[in-house]
């Protein structure tokens, strides 16, 4: 929806903050703020992308797509801010409504993972890579790579080393087969 070209994303951003202005529909006005968040968070605009996706999240007229999505932003929002506590919360919250079949689904455990992995929680890390790779092949050679190091974290470097053949046995044009 949202163009690449930066002219585009200031054009819309300007709409879409316009529309809010103006929001006598509740679904809408959700809507409009995700988009100006979508708009904002690409043009670099982290911290406003946040009060946007709030703004959704404060909704109650939300669409359940809509928040599943903003639940994805937010999430990503605050984990490229380096806010992992606050991206554990919106990833969580997003695998908690997301259907099996939902395409970011393994993505996400794997971005949930990698906020446990830094803060140290290396057991639940490990749960979460192990789900992502379960949940499909979209990150699985990353999820097995990571789940990997947690597993030599944790003192199971035989478990370890299998997921880490498996990348090398089964990536072999992965950007990660030369760390496995």
């Amino acid at each position: 929806f949202l163009s690449h070209d930066k002219r585009d994303l200031d054009q819309a951003g300007t709409w879409f903050a316009k529309s809010l202005n103006f929001s006598f529909d509740l679904a809408l006005a959700a809507e409009a703020a995700f988009w100006y968040g979508e708009a904002l968070a690409q043009q670099g605009k982290i911290a406003e992308a946040c009060l946007q996706y709030e703004r959704v999240m404060g909704n109650n007229k939300v669409d359940p797509a809509v928040l599943l999505r903003t639940r994805y932003g937010l999430g990503y929002a605050r984990f490229n801010q380096r806010q992992y506590d606050q991206a554990l919360v919106s990833f969580r919250e997003y695998v908690k409504m997301a259907k099996s079949q939902e395409p970011r689904l393994a993505e996400v455990l794997a971005r949930l993972a990698d906020c446990y992995f830094v803060q140290k929680s290396y057991q639940d890390a490990y749960q979460y890579y192990r789900r992502s790779y379960e949940a499909g092949a979209s990150v699985e050679d990353y999820a097995r790579l990571h789940a990997g190091i947690v597993l030599g974290i944790l003192r199971k470097q035989a478990e370890g080393i299998v997921q880490l053949q498996h990348v090398i046995r089964n990536f072999p044009s992965s950007v990660y087969w030369d760390e496995a």
